[in-house]
């Protein structure tokens, strides 16, 4: 089940997951979308690790200001 955190003003939709347990470790699963002409962009990390699950129609740049956001 994903929770929802903010909107931003470009109409991107950050939604996170509730606490999960991968190998013995706590993390939580960070969910963007922001909708275009065609549907949507997505992206999805890990907290802690930053590890970028998937990505679709976000730049480099957008990514990077995702991940310090």
């Amino acid at each position: 089940m994903m929770y929802p955190y903010i909107v931003l003003a470009d109409g991107t939709e950050i939604v996170h997951s509730h606490i999960l347990e991968e190998i013995g470790e706590k993390c939580i699963d960070v969910h963007f979308e922001r909708p275009t002409e065609d549907g949507f962009d997505m992206a999805r990390c890990s907290l802690p690790s930053y590890n970028w699950i998937k990505r679709e129609g976000f730049s480099d740049e957008e990514i990077a200001f995702l991940k310090n956001y």
